[in-house]
């Protein structure tokens, strides 16, 4: 399985487990929601825990309750974790949050020279209201992929040759300042319904996410489920939220798609990773 054996991978579990046991109680002790999204829904849903071969956990919220896990984390740091975002790690070039542990490691592929903390981690992703209309949807969508653009620093071949080669025009002619300027730009241009009558919401942290829409109504109720021996949050219509995303959920993936998706290079259970 990739370069992570069973018994590795079952202790990375165990530590993700520990991390979301940890955002659980902050969220919780402060009357913010969250619920298991992603890989991490259809393992509880599915499996009752991982995916077998899943390698991280995946959470969201709605924006607000967002940004104030954010704030109340800063405020009173958890000690042993460490709150990862651009906006305090600007090498980090996600648009999204990460709790990470400390004293570990977990390096994927492609990161071996970037310096910002690498520990083992919970992606935190946040969910943005959508215009109700759907060409001022699309547009959104288009500044949340510019917003990307200018948080990763560099055009993604993952994106298609077009916005590649466009990508690269942008971060080869705009000057620093202009960047800067630019990527706020597009932050408030994408997140600019918050607050509004919106029905939908929308998880802009990779291209195709950015046009694929929930019904935010789904985001008011949630459940605890369980998840291997421990308890989470979960959208209390999960079925509707996955087949809206992955179809039928519930088949397996061929066996040649059950593979580690962050192909991990580095796995340290003890001690962190810096690039020298």
């Amino acid at each position: 399985m990739d370069k992570i054996d069973i018994p590795e991978l079952h202790r990375i579990w165990e530590v993700e487990m520990g991390i979301l046991d940890v955002i659980d109680k902050v969220c919780r002790e402060n009357g913010l929601k969250y619920s298991l999204a992603y890989g991490s829904m259809i393992g509880a849903v599915r499996h009752g825990g991982f995916i077998p071969w899943d390698d991280d956990m995946d959470i969201w919220m709605l924006r607000k309750d967002y940004d104030k896990f954010i704030e109340i984390w800063e405020n009173n740091p958890v000690d042993g974790y460490f709150l990862l975002r651009q906006e305090t790690s600007p090498e980090y070039p996600q648009n999204f949050t990460k709790i990470r542990k400390c004293n570990t490691a977990f390096v994927s592929a492609g990161e071996e020279n970037t310096n910002y903390h690498h520990g083992i981690f919970v992606d935190v992703f946040p969910m943005d209201d959508v215009a109700n209309d759907n060409f001022k949807a699309k547009l959104q969508g288009y500044c949340a992929l510019f917003y990307m653009l200018y948080c990763r620093g560099y055009a993604s071949t993952r994106d298609g040759k077009l916005m590649y080669w466009g990508g690269r025009l942008l971060l080869d002619v705009m000057p620093n300042t202009l960047k800067k300027k630019l990527k706020s730009f597009f932050f408030k241009r994408m997140t600019k319904y918050n607050g509004a009558d919106s029905k939908r919401v929308a998880c802009f942290v990779t291209a195709p996410d950015s046009f694929i829409y929930y019904d935010k109504e789904l985001f008011y109720e949630y459940d605890d489920v369980k998840f291997d021996t421990h308890v989470y949050m979960c959208n209390k219509d999960s079925d509707t939220l996955l087949r809206s995303y992955y179809g039928d959920y519930m088949k397996l993936p061929p066996i040649e798609e059950r593979v580690l998706k962050h192909h991990p290079v580095i796995v340290d259970f003890e001690k962190e990773y810096w690039a020298k």
